[in-house]
């Protein structure tokens, strides 16, 4: 083999791995990183050009477990039940987000008008508040501040106090507040202890606030605890399944309950995001919620 040929297969063989880096880099940030196609953004430039729509607007706040790109989409689940022409529904999720994030970007949600609004926030401030490496990962991809005392309870509580006090002073919307998943599914862990607190910081606030309350976190805690949990790979490992999980859903074709079945998992994928039997429960809350409000 004289060397033009060596070079030849040098030159193919690192064409083909450039592929292969740049399909993976694609997937991730149009997965990951991009942002639902019935964003705020989206709704409102149509609302410019179309004056006339007198639909309910149904608005979903949230994190990545709402975007639904990274987990099974529970925003799809209540649209499609509820397709009726009356609703229009703005997904207003994006990956990653802590309270700290939503609070910045509520005048664009405010912008919206809703008539209904679902909270779903609250699972990336309880897990950046577990370990400091966790922390770590929310400084550098949503810019937190590098300060322990932000990972406190009592941050979160205040960022989701205002919030709520926002919307409920600048729109008309009935609101609703859901409890976060399970983080893990290993009752009596730290990861799902911790859960469990900024939950009931998410019911207390509802409560003060005499807005609607709906128990994910109960829920979801009953069920693993009459269905355990077969998943053996710890939750400190759960970015790295996330990248598996993106993977095998958008390259293999598998399906989110695939995945989280193989992991041994009943209602997560990676210890936080959630399959569709978890998001049938997120959306069978909603669903409820909406149908029973009151125009009145």
């Amino acid at each position: 083999m004289d060397s033009v040929q060596i070079l030849y297969i040098i030159i193919i063989g690192i064409l083909i791995v450039f592929s292969v880096w740049f399909y993976y880099v694609l997937i991730f940030k149009i997965y990951l990183f991009g942002k639902p196609n019935n964003k705020p953004k989206h709704f409102l430039k149509k609302m410019n050009k179309d004056k006339t729509n007198d639909k309910k607007i149904i608005l979903f706040i949230g994190d990545s477990l709402t975007q639904g790109s990274v987990s099974e989409n529970y925003t799809n689940i209540v649209s499609d039940r509820l397709k009726e022409n009356q609703y229009e529904f703005i997904n207003a999720g994006i990956n990653g987000e802590l309270t700290f994030n939503v609070l910045k970007r509520l005048d664009e949600i405010i912008d919206c008008n809703p008539d209904i609004i679902t909270i779903l926030i609250g699972t990336n401030d309880a897990r950046g508040s577990i370990t400091p490496e966790s922390a770590k990962i929310y400084e550098r991809t949503q810019k937190v501040p590098k300060d322990p005392e932000f990972w406190t309870e009592e941050r979160f509580r205040k960022d989701l106090t205002d919030i709520i006090k926002r919307l409920k002073s600048e729109t008309k919307a009935k609101m609703a507040l859901l409890s976060i998943p399970p983080l893990s599914e290993t009752p009596g862990s730290l990861a799902f202890k911790r859960s469990i607190s900024y939950s009931n910081i998410i019911q207390d606030l509802a409560k003060e606030n005499s807005i609607t309350y709906l128990p994910l976190n109960e829920k979801m805690t009953a069920y693993i605890d009459d269905n355990p949990t077969n998943a053996k790979i710890p939750i400190e490992k759960s970015t790295y399944l996330m990248v598996k999980a993106i993977l095998a859903h958008y390259y293999r074709g598998w399906s989110w309950e695939k995945i989280s079945f193989k992991r041994g998992f009943r209602l997560l994928v990676d210890h936080v995001h959630i399959n569709k039997v978890g998001a049938s429960m997120v959306a069978d809350l909603i669903e409820n919620f909406i149908r029973n409000v009151s125009w009145n």
